[in-house]
């Protein structure tokens, strides 16, 4: 966590030594994790304390200690959004000065970007403004760069707030799902070889082959030896046996890799995460005992 703690030491900075803010700072950060705040209200929030530039440099680095890949999402989405407001703005300031409209209020203007505490909503403002004052004005270009910006904005929004759902999504059907895979694997022991041959009572929905097919490339013999044991001391024909059960186990990882899940609801994607774990768990533990007992002999 060092860069946590220079993190910490940029804020503080920024703040003129005051860490009351780098406190709020943290206190917001475990309301963002604990999903109390949406990543846009704590944007709002670090750019009311500490304003425009600040935002602007430091934010990138708060994005990077986030918890998750989702949130630093999030997060980056709400920046990204944020400075095409400013870019908005500024392609405004430009074509009032190019027709001779607005000159003496350009410091004041800027003045407000750098010390207003609600930058967000001030450029808002500034917005509505320009549009009703000096429409009839701005240049057809101009016009086509806005309008493309304002399309790029509503694509952030829109991906903003489909993330936010799925966050919310993973986080009602993360327990249960999870439970219903281990209650699965300790069905069958964790053993490799039952979980490859039953994942159809666990994930039917994601296959395009059959996975007793297993069974009978391996045999009744090798199969229940294999399946009912952890101990392949003495068996002359482990090599065989791993090499075709390493073969069933990546097709069928394949099945319930993130990949090829993107398409499901989200309860199942969480379902699908938590099969690969259980998989990838049991294959290196028989795969290890493979190599010792192999070994062994």
């Amino acid at each position: 966590d060092r860069h946590s703690m220079s993190l910490k030491s940029k804020l503080i900075e920024a703040a003129r030594g005051d860490e009351e803010k780098w406190i709020q700072i943290k206190n917001l950060s475990k309301m963002l994790k604990n999903l109390e705040i949406s990543p846009k209200e704590y944007f709002h929030q670090f750019l009311m304390m500490y304003g425009h530039k600040a935002t602007i440099k430091l934010f990138p680095d708060v994005v990077q200690v986030a918890p998750t890949t989702k949130t630093r999402n999030l997060l980056t989405s709400v920046f990204e959004n944020y400075k095409v407001q400013l870019q908005a703005q500024e392609v405004m300031k430009n074509s009032k000065k190019q027709h001779g409209g607005g000159g003496g209020g350009q410091h004041d203007d800027d003045d407000d970007l750098d010390n207003n505490n609600d930058v967000m909503s001030h450029h808002q403002d500034a917005c509505d403004n320009d549009n009703d004052n000096d429409a009839a004005d701005e240049a057809p270009s101009s016009s086509s760069l806005k309008d493309r910006i304002a399309k790029r904005m509503a694509s952030l929004d829109r991906r903003v707030e489909n993330e936010k759902k799925e966050i919310e999504a993973r986080e009602c059907a993360s327990n249960a799902m999870t439970a219903h895979v281990e209650e699965w694997l300790s069905k069958h022991k964790k053993n490799i070889v039952k979980l490859l041959v039953h994942m159809d009572e666990i994930f039917p929905e994601g296959f395009d082959h059959d996975p007793f097919s297993l069974q009978q490339k391996l045999g009744d013999d090798d199969f229940k030896a294999f399946s009912t044991t952890t101990n392949f001391k003495g068996k002359s024909n482990i090599n065989k046996v791993s090499g075709t059960v390493k073969k069933a186990y990546h097709k069928t990882l394949l099945q319930v890799h993130p990949d090829k899940v993107r398409g499901l609801t989200v309860p199942q994607k969480v379902r699908a995460e938590a099969i690969f774990e259980g998989l990838s768990k049991a294959y290196r533990k028989f795969a290890h005992r493979c190599e010792k007992s192999t070994a062994a002999t």
